[in-house]
């Protein structure tokens, strides 16, 4: 839950303040977890912003997010993992790219920031626009994390949303699907944070 308060919070810090944010819990009912994940959940409750979802049982990570995108009412849609966390710009910069974008762009990433401990190891910014269908293919387009996918949330329910039967991999079969029909715009800037425990 300490990674997840922090994943609300950079929310709540954005710059733009016309969001909407669905928490989805995926954990079993009868779980530490999902106690730990309720009790935090509670500091949120007086902003109307946000909405705490549970799940009956979990289910995958991939079906966390259709949950999350048939809730959703906006233009955009934004993932953010519960262990990582967006830059205070990221949804005004977002938006201002997509708003001019061509019909083609059916999103946009931008650079990435990779911490383990609380410290910086890593910063991505040699990022650029286009079509990376053979690179998803073969796993070498490198958007980071899935909270790095900022699209239009007209394609996400034209594509279907997140394969459920995808237990690992979710986000590259995602772009791959995307990539069959549209671009993505890119933003250099670090605009996103990976919070990466397991790398050694």
């Amino acid at each position: 839950p300490v990674f997840l308060e922090k994943a609300i919070k950079s929310v709540q810090a954005q710059t733009m303040s016309d969001w909407e944010l669905f928490v989805v819990d995926d954990n079993n009912p009868d779980t530490e977890a999902r106690t730990k994940t309720e009790e935090l959940m509670k500091q949120f409750a007086s902003d109307n912003r946000i909405h705490y979802l549970q799940h009956p049982h979990n289910k995958n990570g991939a079906a966390a997010r259709n949950t999350g995108i048939k809730e959703a009412t906006g233009v955009y849609i934004a993932f953010l993992d519960g262990d990582d966390e967006y830059m205070p710009s990221r949804f005004e910069k977002c938006c201002a790219v997509m708003d001019t974008a061509d019909e083609k762009v059916g999103g946009v990433y931008t650079g990435c920031e990779m911490r383990r401990g609380g410290q910086v190891f890593n910063v991505v910014t040699d990022i650029k626009p286009g079509n990376f269908l053979v690179g998803s293919l073969a796993c070498t387009f490198l958007f980071c994390t899935g909270s790095n996918l900022f699209i239009r949330r007209s394609i996400v329910e034209e594509l279907g949303g997140f394969d459920e039967t995808f237990l690992r991999h979710q986000d590259y079969e995602f772009v791959v699907r995307l990539f069959e029909k549209y671009d993505l715009a890119a933003i250099q800037e670090p605009l996103v944070i990976k919070n990466n425990e397991n790398v050694n």
